[in-house]
């Protein structure tokens, strides 16, 4: 088996180095990216609070209506960040960022859906806010952890082959 060199060695220390321990601007930006545009997307499927970018987002507050659009919503709003989050980062990072970093994510996802609660036609109820919030949070968490399987799956897939 060939040699390593040092530099390769001290390039891989210092990649995983920077995964594991991402400065704060990475951390809040690539969370913070990842939830506005993520949550952007999400206006089209589901008028967040009354926010939306198109007239068939708030057709689902018309079918569904009270509680369970809040919670249905608080769900939606927290599936795209969280694959764009994975998109943005590696592994490694990712997996730092969602499991030893969580109040980060958390952050955006509460403080751009309290945006949209404040500035939305339905949002001004703190119960539905409240509820939206632990829907979105608690799918996040539940997708994050899905891609970290998905991707350990994938990797280990990679190396028998």
């Amino acid at each position: 088996m060939a040699e390593v060199s040092s530099r390769t060695k001290d390039t891989v220390v210092h990649t995983v180095l920077r995964d594991m321990r991402p400065s704060l601007p990475v951390l809040y930006g690539k969370s913070g990216l990842a939830v506005l545009v993520g949550g952007f997307l999400s206006l089209f499927v589901c008028g967040q609070f009354g926010v939306s970018v198109s007239s068939s987002a708030l057709q689902l507050h018309d079918h569904v209506g009270g509680l369970s659009c809040v919670i249905v919503c608080g769900v939606i709003f927290a599936v795209a960040p969280a694959l764009i989050l994975r998109l943005l980062c590696s592994p490694l990072q990712f997996k730092v960022i969602t499991r030893q970093s969580f109040h980060v994510p958390v952050f955006w996802i509460v403080g751009i859906g309290g945006f949209l609660a404040y500035h939305g036609e339905q949002g001004r109820e703190l119960m539905s806010f409240v509820i939206w919030s632990i829907a979105a949070v608690a799918m996040f968490e539940v997708i994050s952890r899905v891609i970290d399987l998905v991707t350990a799956r994938m990797g280990e897939q990679a190396t028998w082959t």
